[in-house]
């Protein structure tokens, strides 16, 4: 992009504008260097959520305990009749999965933002 203007003895250098690059060059930085961040923590969360796969949810305070687990440790009920009649609903798994989802949703939109305001910076010049 050029950043001189023409005058009456030739082109002279716009700082404002050249200051105004340095600015939209330095916050795509950032927001690459926040965007790699994000994707490497939500990888590593994904990891560790994936070692959840033996626990379930508890019948009664719905917090998640071992499979094998006779008493919730969170609120002390009785988990042994539902653990050997295999009365549970839903794994605990399904809920990790969909907040993982919900993640993306959330990643994704903040990406289109920011890709919108670039691109709406770009046109202006």
């Amino acid at each position: 992009m050029d950043v001189s203007v023409s005058s009456g003895t030739g082109r002279v250098n716009n700082i404002g504008l050249i200051a105004d690059q340095q600015n939209y060059i330095t916050i795509g930085g950032l927001m690459l260097l926040l965007g790699a961040v994000l994707a490497i923590a939500g990888r590593r969360r994904e990891a560790v959520g994936e070692s959840g796969k033996d626990c379930r949810a508890c019948p009664i305070c719905a917090e998640t305990i071992k499979i094998a687990a006779l008493k919730c440790k969170h609120c002390g009920s009785d988990t042994s009749s539902t653990a050997k009649t295999g009365e549970e609903t839903q794994p605990a798994g399904d809920a990790e999965d969909i907040v993982g989802t919900q993640i993306w949703i959330a990643r994704g939109a903040i990406l289109a933002v920011f890709v919108g305001i670039i691109l709406v910076s770009l046109m202006r010049h």
